[in-house]
This record gives structure tokens, sequence and C-alpha cells, in this order.
């Protein structure tokens, strides 16, 4: 079975090389409602978004909300650490 990450950004590199704008569109959605994140592999999806003119994907709010959410849960972290 083929990898549905390799799968989507195969789609999304054709659509934009090729100029198919509209399925570029629905693919980079299709990305953004499924995409799982965490503060190790946020910057690698935002150079992603950005080396292929993924503006959907680097102006997500899922994306921005779930890797801050996380910051700041680690920043309390150890804050209490070094605080106690």
């Amino acid at each position: 079975m083929a990898d549905p990450t390799k799968q989507k950004q195969s789609i999304l590199f054709a659509s934009s090389k090729y100029g198919f704008t509209a399925l570029k569109s629905k693919a980079e959605a299709w990305c953004v409602k499924f995409l799982e994140l965490n503060t190790d592999t946020a910057i690698d999806h935002l150079l992603y978004a950005d080396a292929n003119s993924l503006s959907l994907l680097k102006k997500s709010p899922v994306l921005m909300k779930e890797v801050m959410q996380e910051v700041f849960e680690k920043l309390e972290t150890l804050k209490r650490k070094y605080d106690g």
C-alpha cells in the first residue's frame, strides 16, 4: 500500500507544477484537515508549505494553534521545574 503522505506530496507537487489550481487547492485543504502536528514536525510542514507556495497550509489555524499549545505546555513545565 502506498504511503498517503507521499501521495499527497506528489499530488501537490504535480498540481503546482502543471498549474492545476483547483486540484492543488483541494489537495492542500485535505492536508490541512488531516495534518498531524507536533513541535517536532511543525517546522518541516511550514518549510514544505513555503517551498511549494501552499498558502492555506502556511496560514492554517490548526497548525498554529497546536504548535503554540505544545510550546506553552513545555514552557510551563520548564517554569515549574526551575521555580520549584
